[in-house]
């Protein structure tokens, strides 16, 4: 057995106070004055740290994948188109409301000219604005300026009312209403007439008498005057053989046997 151990052998000694405790802080420095404060220097966090996956059996659990999204089909993509929709038929216009046809070019045409009747000639004349007709496109035509002298008159006729129209100082007939017809009505100028005459020994001149009638004429002048009304313009215009031919028989009847 072995020897009890005593109290005297072992003594507990009190914990020591001196040892554990701790050191008291360092003093701090005063700062000089002016000079700027010391910066202490911050202490930066440190970065959280992730969290481990869980181990199973020794192994990582492999991180779980969002399911991939599916592509929408071809009938949510591209909108359905509407059908069509079919459109009222258009109402047809009454008997009463429908458009008057336009006229033909032909009708057109007609109503932008008159007629100008003169003995044997009645030829179309273009209109201008207003209705004027200038006397000079007449002339032109019938070549009356080759047949009477002087200041002779000429007058319009409307061969539907009678209303006759003159020409103003410039020699424009205006007012004429196209489609219609017009006889040209000429008036000798007597003086002029009376002067031709003269110089003619008595006889009347040529453009008179291859133009009208003379009263008191004969039966032969009256058939040399129509033959002479016969004549075309370019016969007249030109002074071919027969014009001349009629002119001078004319005359001769109307020296010989005739009022003149």
């Amino acid at each position: 057995m072995l020897p009890a151990r005593t109290s005297a052998s072992r003594q507990i000694l009190p914990p020591s106070t001196t040892s554990h405790q701790p050191s008291p802080p360092p003093p701090r420095r005063k700062p000089k004055a002016g000079a700027p404060p010391s910066k202490r220097p911050t202490q930066k966090a440190p970065p959280p740290r992730s969290k481990s996956p869980s181990k199973k059996g020794g192994h990582a659990a492999a991180p779980s994948r969002a399911p991939k999204a599916r592509p929408a089909g071809r009938a949510s993509a591209e909108p359905r188109a509407a059908p069509p929709v079919a459109e009222p038929p258009a109402a047809q216009p009454s008997a009463e409301e429908a458009p008057t046809p336009p006229l033909p070019l032909e009708e057109k045409r007609q109503e932008a000219a008159v007629r100008v009747k003169y003995n044997h000639y009645n030829k179309e004349f273009a209109l201008g604005e207003g209705g004027k007709l200038a006397w000079a496109a007449i002339d032109d035509e019938y070549c009356l300026s080759f047949v009477f002298k002087g200041s002779f008159g000429k007058t319009l006729v409307d061969t539907a009312n009678g209303r006759e129209f003159a020409p103003d100082e410039s020699g424009v007939f205006c007012g004429l209403s196209g489609g219609c017809q017009y006889d040209l009505v000429v008036t000798e100028d007597a003086a002029a007439e009376a002067q031709a005459r003269k110089a003619q020994g008595g006889s009347k001149s040529y453009s008179a008498s291859a133009a009208a009638d003379v009263s008191g004429a004969t039966a032969a002048s009256q058939q040399l005057t129509r033959e002479l009304k016969g004549l075309s313009v370019d016969e007249i215009r030109a002074g071919s053989d027969r014009y001349r031919a009629l002119i001078e028989a004319r005359d001769l009847e109307d020296v010989l046997y005739g009022s003149g």
